[in-house]
């Protein structure tokens, strides 16, 4: 009974964590180009930063939780091929997100300091690109999590 519930808490953790990791950063990258058309006046790179650690911290639960949750089911030899691809997926999605697209948000405040707003709206562009790749991923992770066929 205990083994079922722990299994149990893990798969809510894991699967608020990934809903936050998931629904977080949705409208992120309009929420920085429509506050840079307006010549920066709403800009608030504090709160894209915290908003970027909570995008880690649960990104990082989200993970952790899967792992936890492979070994809670028996191992990788238990667990459908699916969980193995998301679990690759979910690897190469922290390191776009951490890589690229962390990367290139500095590039965006860095360009906004130094009051270059075009070159911070040419960063802030590439930042949407970077953020529909995590999107993507992150849908075709969900896809092999939830229909395993």
């Amino acid at each position: 009974m205990e083994s079922l519930s722990l299994f149990l808490t893990l798969k809510t953790v894991h699967i608020v964590s990934f809903a936050v990791w998931f629904g977080l950063p949705l409208a992120l990258s309009a929420e920085i180009k429509k506050s840079l058309a307006d010549r920066g006046t709403s800009f608030n790179p504090d709160r894209i930063d915290a908003v970027h650690k909570v995008l880690m911290i649960f990104g990082l639960a989200t993970f952790i939780t899967g792992f936890l949750l492979i070994f809670a089911k028996g191992g990788f030899a238990m667990v459908h091929p699916n969980i193995h691809i998301g679990l690759v997926l979910t690897i190469l999605l922290l390191g776009v997100e951490h890589g690229m697209t962390f990367r290139i948000w500095k590039s965006v405040k860095s360009a906004f300091s130094a009051g270059n707003l075009p070159e911070a709206q040419l960063n802030a562009k590439k930042y949407g690109t970077f953020s529909s790749i995590e999107h993507f991923l992150k849908l075709v992770i969900i896809f092999l999590m939830v229909f395993r066929y």
